[in-house]
């Protein structure tokens, strides 16, 4: 029976290998935590990126369609002698009525009555008609924009684009920050769990009896203090900052799909079941693949290392 086997078959020795590697990285425990804890608000910092985005497109980019009014007191824009405001902006008791400001592929038009949201709409002089399937609009009286004007409608909204757009890049600039520091954390952290473990694993050798170097290659030894060794400082290295990280992203993204639309929520979550039995799919091909390299590698090892003492 090979190593694999009794890896598979024995479950004690599966849960001492876990507990041996926790033993091992609790030695390390607060650099350890502070690096997953910095890889949280790195991702947390790139997930709220999407979320500015969206709020730019949907409240600024496409606002001046947004609900306009006609104020009575000063509003945000002062246009043919008129003030005007987003009808959010204003209490019900300042409006005197509902604008719109539209835009078609003639420009920027103002319309003093409020226009049916989507539809085709087309221009005929001072009119506009909007065909939404069976039903057609009529608008009479609109008044083309300039450019001045339509920036005076539109100044509050690209004052709001750039300071999110700020931000934006602040929140990647924190984030490539902060995986930058959780990296060093966890690489200082890997180097000094692996330097413990092959100084125990260079002391147990010594209290081996004689008979053990006798039965095994020399060049399988050094393969399982050195290589093995480096492959358990990638696993504290990568894999953990990886799976944390995984976990971290679906959640936040789970919970801002939840936030946005439940029903997206829902949705969502169907994947979840899909993930778990790929997991469970990978880690058993995974384990046998990684046995079999690990067992190739200590055997070219062990031939090399004989090779090599042999040409003397």
């Amino acid at each position: 029976m090979n190593e694999l086997e009794l890896y598979q078959l024995d479950p004690a020795r599966r849960k001492t290998t876990i507990r041996s590697l926790i033993r091992y990285a609790m030695h390390e425990k607060q650099a350890i935590f502070l690096g997953l804890f910095l890889l949280v608000l790195a991702v947390g910092a790139e997930l709220t990126g999407p979320y500015i985005a969206k709020v730019i497109i949907d409240e600024h980019i496409v606002a001046i369609e947004k609900d306009w009014v006609e104020v009575k007191a000063d509003g945000a824009v002062t246009y043919d002698g008129r003030q005007f405001a987003k009808a959010q902006d204003v209490s019900k008791s300042q409006i005197v009525r509902s604008v719109s400001i539209v835009q078609t592929t003639n420009g920027y038009f103002f319309v003093p009555k409020q226009v049916v949201s989507g539809g085709e709409r087309k221009i005929s002089g001072n009119t506009m008609t909007v065909t939404r399937g069976d039903n057609v609009y009529t608008y009479d009286n609109i008044q083309k924009l300039t450019q001045g004007q339509v920036y005076d409608f539109y100044s509050k909204d690209l004052k709001a684009i750039g300071w999110l757009s700020l931000i934006y890049v602040l929140l990647l600039l924190a984030a490539a920050g902060l995986n930058w520091i959780q990296q060093i954390l966890l690489q200082r952290s890997a180097h000094k769990i692996i330097k413990r473990m092959r100084l125990d694993v260079f002391t147990h050798l010594q209290r081996l009896p004689v008979r053990y170097f006798d039965q095994t290659p020399i060049g399988k030894i050094v393969s399982r203090v050195t290589n093995d060794t480096e492959t358990i400082r990638d696993l504290y290295l990568g894999v953990l900052a990886r799976v944390f990280s995984g976990i971290i992203t679906m959640a936040g993204i789970l919970v801002a799909m939840f936030f946005l639309d439940y029903r997206l929520g829902l949705v969502s979550l169907i994947i979840i079941p899909i993930v778990y039995f790929w997991i469970q799919l990978f880690q058993k091909l995974a384990t046998k693949n990684n046995f079999k390299v690990r067992s190739l590698v200590a055997d070219m090892n062990g031939q090399l290392n004989e090779n090599i003492q042999t040409m003397p």
